[in-house]
Order: structure tokens, then sequence, then C-alpha cells
């Protein structure tokens, strides 16, 4: 076996030292030099299932699951008062040692967040509570992106899209004091172009915020005769004019909420240009087609895109432009009409991420987690050579995973960038022969090798025993004869001569 010629040379002691005094199983508080404190389970030296970690400068203590030296998986993360009391504050998921998943966030000022995280930022579906505000909707970066409610304290509500932090694309605003509703689109925080009315559930408060004051004229007299006099020196043909301009062909009046935004006319027919709703086949220039729905002149919704350069085709969810949600991509078949898919899961920001099932031209196929394209988290390989089933990072083997041969040969044990590294297990199934002990980028450097006692060899066998005769058994018998009565007879010479050899005597 070529791994075993490695283990002719010794490895120094001073290797196999350094490897027994690496911490591995339950251990009771280990302290580093910086002071902070440890106590938990370990796994070749590092942090490696469940356990507690007391950090001496913040005073802050997590205690949660690991792997491999990071937060990873659901734990509590705590920060110490003035009191030397303890706050909570994070509680769910973490990965690679950063908030990740789902978990709840407090704040110092009494808000706090209960939804989606991903590498230590707000990121998917969650709710954030404050005393000015409820926002429950989608996150990105650490803002408001995609589709959200907010809640004020006042009242008033907002419900549609953010983009950034900022109210863009379509919604309403709902005024609580008025019960008048904007309904229309905004860009940052701005609305554009929509309407206003008044909801037909909104009932004015009673008694009023700020009652109407009784209005009178002090001179009906006076003010008519003014009117008249006015009214019979202007330009009759301009009073027309202005009465013609109320009517048809007005440009409609400035709205009280959105007043001072002036809008020229061909922003306005641009406005209007944007494609929104359910769209039949759109073309491109480049001579691609999309049939969906869309938003803001974007591709947003249920939709199919077909690209004329590839001939690829996704039909699946859209969130602004990019592919986001569930979809399936397939690629066309050279020479015939048909096609084959290629993945079939979640996509996020026009990314395979989430659940998916990725199949390759060779016939192998994967199906797990995926993180922008590449294969991070859970997944199974299948291949004509092998399967892997185990942690993933990158697009390669990392955490603790099993490998099956095509051969019967498995390894059980940690990864690391693809190669076998920690502790594991390779087992032989020609031979039954199992390796228990350390690797080192794919290479087996200090361990036992045994022999598996529930190993039967194969039947029939790979290679039979051939059968042997002896040619000429007479032959062989006499020659085995003589050889041994000739040893007998060289015995007794021996004896005879050292009967005969005269005594040893010893000098005066």
């Amino acid at each position: 076996m070529p791994f075993r010629k490695m283990l002719k040379t010794n490895p120094p002691r001073s290797a196999l030292l350094d490897i027994k005094t690496w911490k591995t199983g339950l251990r009771h508080t280990v302290f580093s030099c910086n002071g902070d404190e440890y106590k938990g389970e370990w796994l070749n030296n590092k942090r490696h299932g469940h356990g507690t970690q007391v950090w001496k400068e913040s005073g802050a203590i997590y205690k949660g699951e690991w792997k491999f030296g990071k937060r990873d998986g659901f734990g509590t993360y705590s920060i110490s008062t003035a009191g030397k009391t303890y706050e909570k504050q994070y509680c769910g998921y973490w990965q690679h040692g950063k908030k990740h998943g789902h978990g709840t966030f407090y704040y110092s000022n009494g808000a706090f967040y209960e939804g989606n995280w991903r590498d230590d930022q707000r990121s998917g579906h969650g709710t954030l509570y404050r005393e000015s505000f409820i926002y429950e909707g989608q996150w990105q970066k650490d803002k408001f992106h995609g589709d959200g409610i907010m809640l004020l304290a006042n009242g008033n509500s907002y419900e549609g899209s953010w983009i950034d932090g900022e109210k863009n694309g379509r919604g309403k605003f709902f005024n609580a004091d008025t019960g008048l509703v904007y309904e229309g689109y905004w860009l940052n925080g701005v609305p554009k172009c929509g309407t206003i009315f008044v909801d037909p559930e909104y009932s004015a408060p009673s008694p009023l915020k700020f009652p109407f004051p009784e209005v009178k004229l002090a001179d009906a007299t006076k003010v008519l005769q003014e009117a008249k006099s006015v009214w019979m020196t202007a330009d009759k043909q301009d009073c027309l004019n202005t009465e013609l301009l109320n009517v048809e062909g007005a440009q409609p009046r400035v709205m009280p909420f959105i007043k001072g935004i002036k809008q020229s006319r061909t922003k306005l027919l641009e406005l209007k240009t944007l494609k929104c709703g359910l769209r039949t086949t759109i073309c491109s220039l480049n001579g691609d087609k999309y049939t969906g729905g869309w938003l803001d002149d974007k591709k947003h919704g249920i939709g199919t895109q077909v690209w004329k350069k590839t001939g690829a085709v996704y039909s699946g969810e859209w969130k602004f432009g990019k592919r986001d949600g569930f979809g399936t991509y397939s690629v066309p078949v050279s020479g015939t009409n048909s096609y084959v898919k290629k993945y079939y899961g979640q996509w996020e920001d026009g990314k395979k991420h989430g659940e998916g099932i990725y199949y390759y031209s060779n016939g192998a196929f994967y199906e797990g987690e995926w993180y922008e394209d590449e294969r991070s988290g859970k997944g199974i390989l299948y291949d004509d050579n092998f399967i892997y089933e185990g942690e993933w990072l990158k697009d390669k083997y990392h955490g603790d995973g099993t490998m099956l041969l095509a051969n019967g040969n498995c390894y059980n044990g940690p990864w690391r960038n693809g190669e076998k590294h920690g502790y594991g297990k390779f087992y032989f199934a020609d031979s039954g022969r199992l390796y228990d002990g350390v690797w080192v980028n794919g290479i087996a450097k200090c361990g036992t090798i045994s022999k598996d006692p529930n190993y039967e060899p194969p039947f029939p066998m790979k290679y039979d025993i051939p059968k042997i005769e002896l040619e000429d058994v007479e032959t062989v018998l006499d020659e085995a004869i003589a050889a041994l009565t000739g040893e007998k007879e060289k015995e007794k010479e021996r004896e005879k001569d050292a009967s005969n050899s005269p005594p040893d005597t010893e000098d005066g």
C-alpha cells in the first residue's frame, strides 16, 4: 500500500510528543496566556463540540457549539454589565465564528431584532422592534431591502418595496392623522408619482386634535363689491382659458403630500413606460427573451429567461432583475431540441444559495447547501468513482465527512481544503485492514494498522490458489532419507572427535 511506505521512517520524537499534547475530548477549564478561559470539548487542539468561552478583556461569555476553533452551530453570546451580571446579546445560530442563520439580537437601547443573519449582518426575513417603529420584511447587509412593512409609533405605516434602507419602488403610505393614503412609486425615500385618496375605513378622532376655528366675513357686502369690480375689469378670454385649463387637458394638480417636487413631461412619460406586472415575451437587443413579472422595469416575480448565446433557460423566481428564490436552470443538448436540467434549487442575488441539486456533465451530481455559487455547508456528491457525504467550504471537502470509494475502501474523519486532515480512519476492503491515526494534507502521518475482526475474505477468491503436485514422489523421498542419514553420520563423527581430544590443562 503506497501510504504505508511513509511509516518505515519513524517521525521525530518532538513531533510525536507534540501530537500527544494535543487536547482532544472533554477538558476542564483551560486558560490562555491573555487570561481567556474555555471549558468544554476539544479536537486536535481546537475547540470542537460544546463549550463555554470567557473573554477576560471584555468579560463577554459564549456558551454553545464550536467547530475547529470557531463558534459554529447554536449558541448564546452575553456581555457583562456594571453590576457584575450578564445580559444576553445574541441567541441563535453561528457559522465560522459569525452570526449566520436564525437568531435574536438585543440592542442596548431596548430594541431587538429577530430573524435571519448572514456573515454577521441582518440578511433575509426578519423583524426589528424599536420604540419609534416596527419593521417586518426582507433585509440585505443590515438594511431594509425587498418587500417590507413599517409601522410607526404615531400610527403611520408604509407597505411596499425597499432598497438599501430607503423606500424604492411601488408602495403605500397611510397617514393616521388625516386618513389619507398615498399609493404610487418611490425613489430613495421620496414619493415620485402616484395618487392620494381617503381611506374608506378611516374615521376622524373625536374630539379633534386641532378644532376648526369659526370663520366669518367682517363685511360681506364689501367683499362682494370687490369681487364684482375685479371680474368686470379682467380679461374674459383669460378667464375662459383658465376655466378650460381646469377641466379637460389640464395638468394634474400638485398633491400637498408631494408639494415642491417638479416633474418634467419627459420624466412622467418615462415613469409610465416602466414595465410593471405580468408581461408577454420581451426581447432584448442581444436576442435574449423574458416572459413573466416586472417591477420598476426589472424582472420581478415568476418568470422565464432564455439566453440566445448559450441557449440556457431559467424558470423561477426573480427579485429586482436577479434570480432570487426557487428556480430551475437548464442547458440545451447539442444536436437536439431538448434540454437537460443543470441546477434545481434556491437562488439569492443571482447566485446559487441555499438548498439545491447540481448535475454535472459526467453524470455526477451534488445535493446539498450552497453559498454564493459555491458548495458550502452539508451536502452529498455522487460520482462513479466515489460518494462523499459531509461538510463543504468554498467547493472543497472541509469539516467532518465520509468518502466511500468504488472499490469498497472507505475514509471517515475530518477534511481541510479537500484533503484528509486530522484524526481519521481508512478501511481497506481487499485486505480487511484499518488505519486509525493522524493525517496531514492527505498523507497518513502517525497511527496504527489493525485487522478488522469482522473481515471475511471474498468468495470466490480474487486469485485462486494453484494446485501443487510432486513429479516423482519416490525420488524426492529417497533424497530426503539420504539427507537425513548423512546428517546423523556427521553428528556421530563430531561426538567421536570430542571424546578423543585431550583435556584442557591450566598453566602453573
